[in-house]
């Protein structure tokens, strides 16, 4: 009998291909014509559904302030509006990221197009209130703002919350396809190879 291994039984190979995947795509929170938007959320997402383990959380993270520290250095405005007091609640949000990933993984088998919805509805949840972490602590860790009220924050953060989470489904979309594709051909290669 042959046995087949699913994703989900090579942590270190997943892991590695976030990694790269976040370094790849790190540079540019929102994308450009030359580089693709951050794919940070939806690798938090996906190390949580499929790895699980803490420690995959804290390498995620390290490399995410790394990334941080080494494009953001470069430029001395970007390292003092950023890092501030309110920097460490984006690592609130990878976890809230993370965690949903993990209780979506425990939780719902998608075997079916409302399991799908379920877990669509976690990620963007999840991802949202991610948004609302950073940007709230910002405003009011930061320093930045003392002029401005919260309405006029509010109204200037709000155009960034589409891109803010459609940039992490597409990541996630493309994942399902490609769970979906490789669920598939294993199931094909296995019937084959028991017959």
């Amino acid at each position: 009998m042959v046995k087949i291994r699913t994703i989900e039984q090579w942590p270190q190979l997943l892991i590695a291909v976030l990694i790269c995947l976040m370094i790849a795509t790190r540079t540019n929170h929102f994308g450009s014509f030359v580089s693709l938007p951050s794919a940070s959320l939806a690798v938090f997402f996906l190390a949580g559904f499929y790895v699980q383990r803490r420690g995959a959380f804290l390498i995620l993270a390290a490399l995410a302030w790394l990334s941080d520290y080494w494009i953001l250095s470069a430029t001395p405005i970007g390292a003092e509006s950023c890092f501030t007091a309110a920097y460490g609640f984006i690592f609130v949000g990878y976890y809230l990221v993370w965690r949903s990933g993990q209780w979506a993984s425990s939780n719902v088998k998608i075997a079916n197009p409302v399991d799908v919805l379920i877990v669509i509805c976690v990620s963007i949840t999840a991802i949202s209130g991610a948004f609302f972490i950073s940007n709230a602590s910002y405003y009011l860790l930061s320093g930045s703002f003392e002029g401005m009220s919260l309405s006029e924050y509010i109204t200037r953060v709000a155009r960034y919350y589409p891109s803010y989470v459609a940039n992490p489904m597409a990541y996630l979309g493309l994942s399902a396809v490609l769970h979906w594709m490789s669920i598939t051909l294993l199931a094909t290669n296995y019937e084959r190879l028991s017959r």
